[in-house]
């Protein structure tokens, strides 16, 4: 698995206030085909971790109260063969104690329609008291035996709703 540096700056960006009313949501994360463009080697996945854009305390707690994608520009694929072909692109989305907390292994591509939106299971908050694990991981994987450098385009944003509370 090829494990992915990005910073805060990078990575995670606030919403508007009419946006995030809209999108019931108050940050996003875009996962961008060309950020995959180092995960060369067949059958390994990408990790992206992302910190929360505050640092929860125990008088302060952080919480992640809702998670849903879009897929804004369906990821491409090219290859020589069909062999180099990326058929399926899944995307888990969770935390270090958790890295599947949200989606286990949710379908971006289901064959060669993309799927164009997902909601996380409701009812699935998670409140972190501490700055230890108060990160978000993104893991994007290809089909088994598929290299996740071959995706030419493609825009997977995430939307957070983030609360923090006592402050």
């Amino acid at each position: 698995m090829a494990v992915i540096a990005l910073t805060n700056s990078d990575r995670i960006s606030p919403l508007l206030i009419q946006e995030g009313a809209l999108k019931g949501a108050t940050h996003e994360v875009s996962i961008k085909a060309s950020d995959l463009a180092t995960v060369t080697t067949a059958g390994d996945s990408a990790t992206f971790t992302v910190s929360l854009p505050v640092a929860p305390t125990a008088g302060a707690p952080t919480s992640i109260e809702g998670l849903e994608w879009h897929l804004e520009t369906p990821f491409t694929r090219r290859g020589a063969t069909d062999a180099e072909t990326v058929t399926v692109t899944t995307i888990t989305v969770g935390n270090p104690d958790d890295a599947d907390q949200y989606f286990a292994a949710t379908k971006v591509v289901e064959g060669d329609t993309p799927v164009a939106r997902k909601g996380a299971i409701t009812g699935n908050a998670l409140t972190f008291t501490t700055a230890t694990n108060a990160k978000i991981l993104f893991t994007v994987a290809a089909q088994a035996a598929k290299k996740l450098s071959l995706l030419d385009t493609g825009v997977l944003t995430i939307y957070l709703k983030v609360i923090t509370t006592g402050q």
